[in-house]
This record gives structure tokens, sequence and C-alpha cells, in this order.
């Protein structure tokens, strides 16, 4: 017999793997379409929560426009930012 918190994490599982899904299903239709976007699926740690809500108390400090203070704004930047490390490194 399973606990009430065993089938709240069963639940929980459940909907990532359709979330999981839907993501697969949306790049597909993406790329048929010839959509350039695509959706990954990105599991942050509590401190990687932590330093991205930092980052965004940062720039509202710094009156940073809204639509470059979200989530994937910093995240865009952030990669592009590794993106050049590396090409520096293997140049």
């Amino acid at each position: 017999m399973k606990t009430e918190r065993e089938k709240q994490f069963e639940a929980y599982y459940k909907q990532i793997e359709k979330v999981e899904e839907s993501i697969k299903n949306l790049n597909e239709q993406a790329t048929h379409l010839g959509i350039e976007t695509r959706f990954i699926n990105l599991k942050l740690f509590k401190e990687q929560v932590e330093q991205l809500e930092e980052i965004q108390a940062y720039f509202n400090e710094v009156k940073m426009a809204p639509d470059q203070n979200t989530s994937e704004a910093i995240l865009t930047i952030a990669l592009k930012q590794f993106h050049q490390f590396i090409q520096g490194i293997k140049s």
C-alpha cells in the first residue's frame, strides 16, 4: 500500500514524463514546419535557481528591461558567453 506522499511523487513523475513528451512533440512539429526555435527540458537544482534569482534581482536593481530579465533571456546570455569562452579556448 502506497502512502499519500508516494502517490504524490508518482503523480509528479508522470507529469514530468508528459512534459518531456510534449517537448519532443513540439520540436518534431517545429522541424516539420521549418520553425527554428526549439524547446529543451531543463532541470535546475536549488543552487542554480538561487543564482538565477540573484541575477534577476540585480537586473531589477539596474532597471533592466523586463523582457531581458526572464530566465530564458538570462540563460541565453549565459550560453552565448560560454560558447564564446569555448571558442576562445579552441583558437
